[in-house]
């Protein structure tokens, strides 16, 4: 999916990548942006490592007492000159406008941008804002694309990447990959598989029900191997002879074998004999 969102196999309009603590989307970034060479960034944070030149700090040009709007703000500051066909916006961070804007606010400013531009991307931290703040911001993009470190060491130098991503006829679709890009901006991914938890979850499921029982549950190899070769008493010889771990006669159908016993009552006395009927 990774690479069919930068190879521009699956349409987006708008992107939002969310970091978390101790990872970085400066990387992943410069990689969607390697093909637009008008782009624009609205800056709240540092952008180190970030190759485009077009920056304009948004808090060097914001007064923190003024009164209009970010969609008025933007157009002061001549970035919505640009063709809808052409250009491409960045803001890093809505995290950093989250801290002087509302909500409400920046959710319009969002919708705003994806109506001048021709693609928005985005940075948001998880950890920087509240849960439903979060929630509601990520809906208004039609791709999500959540980075974290693996915890598995063997992934090491390598970062997972989740991404929520929605058609343009409202299907959704998801999908987790590691990606690792190397200096030369070569993308690396591959499908992520967690073998490890399964199995873990699969031992510790074993002990848990040792630990709750007084006797064992399971059997040996030797115990289940004679239990498939036990003869039952009241096999029929045949079957004893033919015993291939099923109880079945050689081309006959299913029959009952019954044979009765000292308590078997074969008189013919009527049992509602004593009753008035």
């Amino acid at each position: 999916m990774l690479k069919r969102l930068l190879n521009g196999g699956e349409e987006t309009n708008s992107i939002v990548f969310c970091p978390q603590s101790g990872t970085s989307e400066i990387q992943l970034l410069n990689l969607f942006l390697k093909n637009y060479q008008d782009a624009k960034v609205l800056s709240t944070d540092p952008i180190h490592g970030l190759k485009h030149t077009d920056v304009i700090n948004v808090f060097d040009i914001l007064e923190f007492n003024d009164k209009r709007s970010l969609a008025d703000l933007l157009k002061s500051w001549n970035v919505s000159s640009c063709t809808r066909t052409s250009s491409i916006v960045v803001v890093k961070s809505l995290t950093g406008l989250l801290f002087q804007y509302t909500p409400t606010q920046v959710a319009r400013f969002i919708k705003f941008l994806e109506g001048s531009f021709k693609k928005v991307f985005c940075v948001l931290h998880e950890d920087c804002v509240e849960s439903n703040t979060f929630e509601s911001l990520t809906k208004l993009c039609s791709t999500v694309i959540n980075i974290k470190a693996p915890q598995n060491s063997t992934h090491k130098g390598k970062k997972i990447c989740s991404i929520f991503h929605r058609k343009g006829s409202g299907k959704i679709v998801q999908s987790k990959e590691l990606f690792s890009i190397s200096g030369d901006d070569k993308l690396e991914v591959e499908a992520y598989v967690h073998k490890d938890t399964f199995a873990q979850v699969e031992d510790d499921t074993e002990d848990i029900a040792a630990n709750l029982t007084t006797f064992k549950i399971g059997t040996k190899d030797s115990e289940a191997e004679a239990k498939s070769n036990l003869v039952l008493p009241f096999y029929t010889d045949q079957q004893k002879s033919n015993f291939q771990g099923e109880v079945k006669l050689q081309n006959e159908s299913n029959k009952i074998y019954y044979e009765p016993d000292s308590g078997d009552d074969w008189d013919d006395e009527d049992p509602d004999d004593d009753l008035d009927l």
